[in-house]
């Protein structure tokens, strides 16, 4: 019997920008992610992320603050995980009730593990990855 991978729903939330596009196009690589809705930043309610059953929120950071958008996103779905990369893809924050930064290194190759690692889905090759400190242990 095969062994089916969890499947990672994921929101992606940005206003049009060519960090967007890299980023579907990294996510749509995975086979156990599955993006269920390209939407701006605005228009991500508690209700759609729960009507979508979404594991995950990936989006921008910018000028603005959104902090109580995202505090409402994760008081209603507790179990959220929210993403959020600069345009510069240099510095990201992962959002699970407190923040947590990470520095990336390659986004293409460290984006689909911080996800992972979020939802609980991630393996290394000595096992279960669960914390952002295994990703910068990593070899390059």
């Amino acid at each position: 019997m095969i062994e089916q991978q969890p499947q990672i729903r994921i929101v992606l939330a940005f206003g049009p920008s060519l960090l967007r596009d890299l980023v579907g196009d990294i996510l749509s690589n995975e086979v156990d992610m599955h993006v269920v809705a390209d939407c701006s930043r605005h228009e991500t309610s508690p209700e759609l992320i729960q009507e979508l059953k979404a594991n995950v929120v990936v989006s921008g950071i910018d000028g603005t603050n959104d902090r109580d958008q995202r505090r409402r996103l994760l008081e209603r779905i507790p179990r959220l995980t929210i993403v959020r990369l600069p345009s510069d893809a240099e510095l990201g924050c992962l959002e699970q009730m407190r923040p947590k930064l990470w520095r990336v290194s390659l986004l293409e190759r460290d984006l689909p593990t911080v996800i992972r690692i979020a939802v609980g889905a991630a393996r290394g090759p000595e096992g279960p990855l669960d914390d952002l400190d295994a990703l910068a242990h990593r070899t390059h």
